[in-house]
């Protein structure tokens, strides 16, 4: 260190520590009573107070920006804590809504079942459907209430041509079977035997006969 104060040599300090170092020096030699140094020394000291001022407002911003990034990094991570809370209750209520929609559906699943049970355990049918057609409920409705038709005999398996001829010869059988007065035959003269016996021989020859011959016998005069 050269006389009078001289630290040109610690060029690696910073100038307020440069600074402290010169005034100690020139107090030191103010006490040996070298004024030179002594008034270097004054000088000193009120670049050492206007330097440690200046270190103390550098240093109050930096606490500063120290501290208002601080407080932006908490009020960060308060802000990404509620949303994260917020996303958290969220997520919960739709798995809630889900578990209760899937709840209603069972629920309903199951009450159909068990009413198409009880239907066809009593007998009632099967069940409605929950959309049909008019013309489909129209039917169904006309099915339901139709009655049974009545059930006809049909013994004879005769036709309606084969019914008139049946009917035809059954009056001329009366008609032969009552007594005729005529010029001919006499009422009186014809015995019961010979009448029963023309009327079964008759009767046989018209069952042989078919409808033409019937007919053609029939309009003979």
């Amino acid at each position: 260190m050269a006389e009078g104060g001289d630290v040109a040599g610690f060029k690696w300090m910073d100038e307020h520590t440069r600074l402290l170092i010169q005034w100690r020096v020139a107090n030191e030699a103010l006490f040996t009573g070298k004024r030179n140094a002594a008034i270097k020394g004054c000088d000193l000291w009120t670049s050492l107070v206007r330097s440690t001022a200046e270190r103390v407002g550098r240093k109050r911003k930096d606490i500063e920006e120290l501290i208002h990034k601080m407080e932006k990094k908490e009020a960060e991570r308060e802000m990404e804590a509620v949303e994260r809370e917020e996303m958290q209750q969220r997520e919960k209520m739709e798995r809630d809504v889900q578990t209760l929609w899937k709840n209603l559906k069972l629920a309903l699943k199951r009450q159909n079942a068990e009413i198409r049970r009880q239907r066809f355990t009593t007998g009632d049918g099967p069940p409605n459907k929950d959309k049909t057609d008019e013309l489909s409920d129209l039917l169904t409705g006309i099915i339901q209430h139709q009655q049974p038709l009545e059930v006809i005999p049909d013994d004879d398996h005769l036709n309606s041509s084969d019914e008139e001829l049946s009917t035809n010869e059954q009056r001329d059988l009366n008609r032969l079977e009552e007594p005729e007065h005529s010029e001919c035959v006499p009422s009186t003269s014809a015995p019961a035997s010979l009448r029963k016996d023309a009327a079964t021989t008759f009767q046989n020859r018209a069952s042989r006969m078919n409808i033409l011959d019937y007919i053609s016998r029939q309009n003979k005069p």
